[in-house]
């Protein structure tokens, strides 16, 4: 197994479920996360050919980024709750503890590209 996959591994494991926020694409979308989709392209291409598909899936993850934030603004002027209270809180719960426990890491459910000040 390759560096790159233990080390996003051991990042899925040990520090997304702590961070408190999910990866945007993964919410937008319900598909695996930006860690996941990196970690699975590192083992089928290899670490330089996974290069630009991580890359393509990073700008699609800032791009999900943006519509959620969007979106939960137009929320929160009509009802107060927003994307942000919901998913990038300090309690990783609604988007990491509500998956299975083996799965959480195993699907990447915990991974961040979103949240981060706009």
């Amino acid at each position: 197994m390759s560096v790159a996959i233990r080390s996003i591994e051991a990042y899925q494991r040990h520090i997304s479920p702590h961070k408190g926020f999910c990866c945007a694409y993964r919410i937008a979308t319900n598909e695996v996360s930006c860690s996941e989709f990196a970690k699975q392209r590192i083992a089928n291409r290899g670490f330089f050919k996974a290069l630009a598909d991580i890359r393509q899936r990073f700008n699609a993850c800032k791009q999900a980024a943006l519509q959620l934030h969007k979106s939960s603004e137009k929320q929160r002027k009509s009802k107060g709750d927003t994307f942000m209270n919901r998913y990038c809180s300090c309690d990783p719960s609604p988007c990491c503890m509500s998956l299975p426990e083996k799965g959480a890491a195993g699907m990447g459910g915990c991974d961040g590209c979103a949240c981060t000040p706009f």
